[in-house]
């Protein structure tokens, strides 16, 4: 692997450096990325730092407002107030075009929201207020579904053409939260309401069909038939049936029920070990067939079962949970793991049941729960630890045979992504375990030896397989680096003592922004 130790994690082991140095250290390398942005970007979406320019696909400020909390957590209060200052007399929205909703709703309502949270500044809730209504007529479809890409000036929504009229499950899923927050603070129904219907189609079609595929359609409510994942188009519609749950205080007994039904099917249908050293990972489903392909994306899902652990153990809500127990169920249907490349191995039947499902009917216990989300965060880890720059691929493909899974050579870039670290932070809550402190700053120490610019700022890189810097990034840095990433490291890095943000007050959105529990 190229992970390796860095000399503040071998000296941190032994008792030095403090947890204030390293947390020091992330400090600097945000303050790195967020003083590029500043400087060539500033008041524009995302800067694109090899080109030292920037580039506007929201006219929204972006990664300004996708900043806001970090920026406050960190204790940046001074950038903080000139971001509030700035968005005060400059941001408004009326005339953007082609905007997408979900992206908007969490990174831009939920980043003035999670900012609003922490630090009550009116002119934060006057102008999510004012996004919220602009983005109203979205809903307006025959079944409440939202469409995808919005023209704010002339209130129309479309779905691109290539999904044929179809929404995507996950942007229709991931929106409640911050719409529910806007109407608790606001006082106006009307956010919630409009919000709320797409969640009673998916729950329809998780009783009628089971997981979720990618694509539903708002003018019939029915999902299209297709690979059932738990990647990219579909990850964050299961994070926020558990988050609603919390972000009401369990009081939102629905959002906990599909939920509950979600996990136990990805755990019975999905969640298998792979041969060659028994990682537990979550596969993808066409048909009958399963597939090794596994997304960063799907790193959401480690972190996601140990919040919902450590949620219910802090706040005492610790019903047992309604999950099958993980018992390695060979009876099942032969299925077969295959691979982009790799040989199809129905026919040999040794080879698929070593892949074996983790499928059951007893009940699982607490610790059986929170040991497989300890099980997926390891896996998570290897996805760095055996890439040669120590940073994880956008997808791992699992095989068969004597490798584990192999970086998927056609998508072997790295955004920076921070499922990964999400989940390291609430694994290291709900356990307490150091180990997945070391992991985190692992992480920031690879992504600083290999993402970081000499002249400001972070990049993507186009291949994590490569070790050297030239020519290696791509000329740009996402607003979620800020805002998730770091943010997530930085916390990993706090006492639970101390922790800004305990997990029995707050409840973060998928896009890390703090929103306080009902």
């Amino acid at each position: 692997g190229g992970g390796g130790s860095s000399p503040e994690m071998d000296e941190f082991l032994e008792g030095s450096p403090s947890l204030e140095q390293l947390r020091e250290a992330v400090k600097q390398e945000f303050r790195w990325a967020w003083d590029a942005y500043k400087k060539y970007a500033w008041g524009h979406d995302d800067v694109k730092p090899l080109s030292k320019s920037y580039e506007d696909n929201y006219g929204m400020a972006l990664t300004m407002i996708d900043s806001l909390d970090t920026l406050i957590l960190l204790g940046f209060e001074q950038e903080f107030n000139e971001c509030v200052e700035w968005i005060g007399k400059n941001l408004s929205f009326k005339s953007q075009k082609d905007i997408n909703l979900f992206e908007t709703t969490i990174r831009v309502l939920g980043g003035l929201l999670g900012a609003y949270t922490l630090r009550q500044k009116p002119i934060l809730l006057e102008k999510a207020k004012e996004l919220g209504n602009a983005m109203l007529f979205a809903f307006d479809t025959p079944t409440g579904i939202p469409k995808g890409t919005l023209d704010l000036e002339k209130q129309i929504s479309h779905n691109p053409s290539w999904t044929s009229g179809h929404s995507t499950v996950a942007e229709v899923g991931s929106i409640q939260m911050e719409f529910r927050l806007l109407s608790r603070l606001t006082g106006n129904e009307i956010y919630y309401k409009k919000s709320q219907q797409a969640l009673k189609w998916l729950g329809k079609s998780l009783d009628e069909r089971g997981l979720f595929t990618q694509f539903i359609s708002p003018d019939s409510g029915r999902l299209r038939p297709g690979v059932i994942t738990l990647g990219a188009r579909v990850d964050s519609v299961y994070e926020y049936f558990l988050k609603l749950w919390v972000l009401n205080n369990g009081m939102d007994v629905e959002a906990r029920k599909l939920y509950e039904k979600s996990i136990r099917l990805i755990l019975e249908e999905l969640t298998l070990q792979s041969n060659a050293s028994k990682m537990t990972f979550i596969a993808e489903k066409n048909g009958h067939t399963l597939l090794g392909k596994m997304d960063h994306l799907v790193c959401f899902m480690p972190g996601l079962l140990a919040m919902d652990y450590a949620f219910r153990a802090k706040s005492g809500m610790d019903h047992g949970v309604g999950f099958p127990k993980n018992k390695k169920n060979k009876g099942r249907e032969e299925e077969e793991v295959q691979g982009r490349g790799a040989p199809s191995i129905s026919a040999d039947q040794e080879a698929t049941s070593q892949s074996s499902s983790m499928g059951g009917t007893s009940l699982m216990s607490d610790a059986d729960y929170l040991k497989i989300a300890e099980e997926l965060g390891e896996t998570c880890y290897q996805f760095y630890a055996k890439s040669p720059t120590g940073i994880a691929p956008e997808i791992v493909q699992f095989r068969t045979g004597a490798q584990d899974f192999v970086i998927d050579s056609g998508a072997a870039h790295s955004l920076l992504r921070p499922e990964a670290v999400e989940a390291f932070y609430h694994l290291y809550r709900a356990t307490g375990d150091a180990k997945w402190r070391a992991r985190s700053w692992e992480v920031f120490d690879a992504i600083r030896k290999w993402a970081r610019l000499d002249d400001g700022g972070y990049a993507n890189l186009k291949d994590v397989r490569k070790t050297a810097k030239k020519g290696n990034h791509d000329d740009r840095m996402e607003s979620f680096f800020l805002s998730e990433t770091m943010k997530y490291i930085y916390l990993t890095l706090v006492d639970a003592r101390d922790d800004p943000v305990p997990i029995e007050k707050y409840v973060f959105n998928t896009e890390a922004h703090a929103f306080s529990i009902q």
